[in-house]
């Protein structure tokens, strides 16, 4: 497994970070934002059985984007409930724990989330990302009409009825964060 760091391409990266430096991260902030490619040998670009990654890509924000999340991060304890950004959530029938955005730890659920818009193409993006969950609501029944998780909890912790993924649900986009692109190829 290789284990470059994705800026300098030449030192081996920190444990549990992308770069090899302050100065690797710092670069890779200060151009922000930029797609890196992660090479299919490196250890941060893990294959799963299905589907199959055509690439992966570590997506550095703008600074202004993290700040935002690690704001409504820090705000959580002195908020009683949080403004809903419905223009920013799903709007769609279907949905089995309400108007909100969703995240899903297991590939396999995470993949259904794709929808492509060129039913042409082999390819489908996922985003992985970092989400302030605060104190998750835990929920085993589904409720379509949700816009908010109950009061004093701040994200809904999904556990559908039938088994099946855990799937976490936030109800303000600030509470999300991208980390990485992931191409997958059908």
């Amino acid at each position: 497994m290789d284990n470059i760091c994705l800026v300098c391409c030449q030192n081996p990266k920190r444990n549990k970070y992308q770069f090899c430096s302050k100065y690797c991260m710092n670069w890779a902030v200060s151009t922000a934002p930029m797609l890196l490619q992660v090479p299919s040998n490196h250890v941060m670009y893990r294959d799963g059985r299905t589907p199959r990654k055509s690439s992966a890509f570590a997506v550095r924000a703008i600074k202004t984007g993290f700040k935002t999340t690690l704001h409504y991060k820090h705000s959580m304890p002195l908020m009683q409930r949080y403004p809903i950004r419905q223009a920013n959530c799903f709007d769609r029938s279907g949905v089995r724990f309400g108007r909100g955005i969703y995240m899903a730890a297991s590939s396999s659920k995470a993949i259904q989330y794709a929808q492509n818009g060129d039913p042409r193409s082999k390819y489908e993006a996922i985003l992985v990302t970092r989400v302030v969950l605060g104190n998750p609501q835990l929920v085993c029944k589904e409720d379509h009409r949700r816009e908010q998780p109950d009061t004093p909890y701040h994200s809904v912790e999904a556990h559908p009825e039938n088994s099946g993924p855990i799937e976490d649900v936030v109800y303000n986009h600030n509470a999300v964060h991208l980390a990485y692109l992931i191409i997958v190829k059908q």
